[in-house]
Formats: structure tokens, C-alpha cells, sequence
């Protein structure tokens, strides 16, 4: 059909000008150039389907509670793991050179709040999460706050957390990305990410302002980990002395001679 009309336009009457020559020929073009676009977008039988993953993060009805949930198109039973993460960054100079061999990026270093996993259903997925933790005090704190002493480090968190949503894969994605090829899926390219040493996830995120609990004020004493705060009970308290004396007797009670049970064996 393209090849047919522009033969047509070649053959125009030679006394049409050369300014309206071409003018037949670029309105056929610009007519066909939408068909050609289209053409490319249609999405061929048996082509795998993108995923998508959509997220939403609300407040909870529980204190310091938030509530992730989302949409996708990925199978039934897909697990994923939600997780809400809050970076910081450190105060002085003797704090970065602690931080220079152990974290990288050296400038930052991020704590994760909580997190949860959870499974695809009819493609939705919801997780719950409570970043602050019950104080021996009654107030809610999070859990770098009431670790900092043992830390030995004076951070500065960041007045925003980021709420990730994961893939969740064992041990690559390699095997993942098999799994959703033979379900007729592939994960697009700006969810995938690779880290420093290589390895390669999927996740989207993010980000909503929310400032650290009870900021400027000393956090109480962190309960033991063990028998919820009571620590080990096997640990026994030694009793007190008894305030009364008791002696012995100097001559036997009785004169009946003892009886049988009364003899060690």
C-alpha cells in the first residue's frame, strides 16, 4: 500500500510546482507514521507479560503501625517482603572513620525498622509493620534508640523512612526471573538493581517524611531479650538468712530404740 502511493505522488504533473510536489507525499507519510508506531507496541502471542508491582503505605490503627499493601499481576502465591528502613548519618569525624570499614556506602548507614513477608492473592498483598517498640517508660521507641549506649556512636537519623517492597528470592534472582519466565512474566528493567558485590534484586519503594520518637531525650533501659524482659530465670536469687537460730539438741528426745528406717542402707 506505501509503495502504491508513492508511486502516485511521483507521478504528479510536472507543472505542480516543487513546493506542493512533496506536499501529497508528506501528509501520506505523516497519515501512515501512527500505524507504523502502533505496530511496534502490539504485544505478540506468547510474549511475556511485564510485571507490575504497585504500593501504597497508610497508618496503621495501631500506634507507630503502617499498613503496606499493593497490586500486581504477579501468580498467586508469589511471597514478597515489605520492609520499612530509616538511614543515618554520623555527627563527627570520629564517628565516619568507624563507619568507613564497615558500611558502604561510609557516609550512611540505615537500620531496618521492621519488616514482614507475605504472599500474592488475587493480586493483591498486604503486610503489617510497627516501627517503634514499647519502652519500659510506656513510650514507643525504635530500636536503634534503646541499642545506641551499646553502640557507641552518635547518629543522626533521617526524618524520613522508606517502605521497600521485595521480590523475595533465596538465594539470586537468576532463579526467580526462570520461575516468572515459564508463567508468562518478566520483570522490567527500572524494578531490578544490582548491589556493590554484584548481586542482583527487585524492588520498588518509598519514601514518606516521619521524624525518629522522642528525639533529644535519653532512652530508658532496654528489657533482657530473654522471657520478654524478665532475662534468664534459671538464675536463682540466693535467699535471705533465716533471723531465727535454731540449735540443736544436746541429749536425744526419746529412749525408744530406733527403727529400722532410721539406719542408713
Amino acid at each position: 500500500m506505501c509503495d502504491r502511493l508513492l508511486q502516485l505522488c511521483l507521478r504528479l504533473p510536472a507543472q505542480n510546482s516543487a513546493k506542493w510536489r512533496w506536499l501529497p507525499c508528506l501528509l501520506v507519510i505523516t497519515s501512515l507514521l501512527p500505524l507504523t508506531i502502533g505496530c511496534r507496541t502490539l504485544t505478540l502471542p506468547g510474549q511475556p507479560q511485564e510485571v507490575s508491582l504497585q504500593m501504597a503505605v497508610e497508618s496503621g490503627s495501631k500506634r507507630s503501625g503502617y499498613t503496606v499493601s499493593g497490586t500486581t499481576n504477579l501468580p498467586d502465591n508469589t511471597p514478597i517482603t515489605v520492609a520499612a528502613i530509616r538511614y543515618f548519618y554520623p555527627t563527627s569525624s570520629s564517628d565516619l572513620a568507624s563507619l568507613q570499614s564497615t558500611v558502604d556506602p561510609p557516609s550512611s548507614t540505615f537500620e531496618v525498622l521492621d519488616y514482614a513477608s507475605t504472599t500474592v492473592a488475587e493480586g493483591k498483598w498486604q503486610a503489617e509493620l510497627m516501627l517503634q517498640q514499647p519502652g519500659t517508660d510506656g513510650k514507643g521507641w525504635e530500636e536503634w534508640q534503646m541499642q545506641q549506649p551499646k553502640l557507641g556512636l552518635t547518629l543522626k537519623p533521617a526524618e524520613t523512612v522508606s517502605f521497600v517492597t521485595m521480590l523475595t528470592a533465596e538465594d539470586q534472582l537468576t532463579p526467580l526471573e526462570q520461575q516468572l519466565a515459564e508463567e508468562g512474566f518478566r520483570l522490567p528493567r527500572g524494578i531490578v538493581r544490582t548491589t556493590a558485590e554484584g548481586q542482583r534484586y527487585a524492588e520498588v519503594s518509598q519514601t514518606i517524611a516521619l521524624t525518629a520518637p522522642n528525639l533529644g531525650q535519653p532512652a530508658p533501659a532496654a528489657l533482657e531479650p530473654e522471657n520478654y524482659g524478665w532475662g534468664d530465670r534459671y538464675v536463682l536469687v540466693k535467699e535471705p538468712q533465716n533471723p531465727t537460730r535454731l540449735e540443736r539438741p544436746d541429749q536425744p528426745q526419746t529412749n525408744a530404740p530406733p527403727t529400722s528406717l532410721e539406719f542408713l542402707r
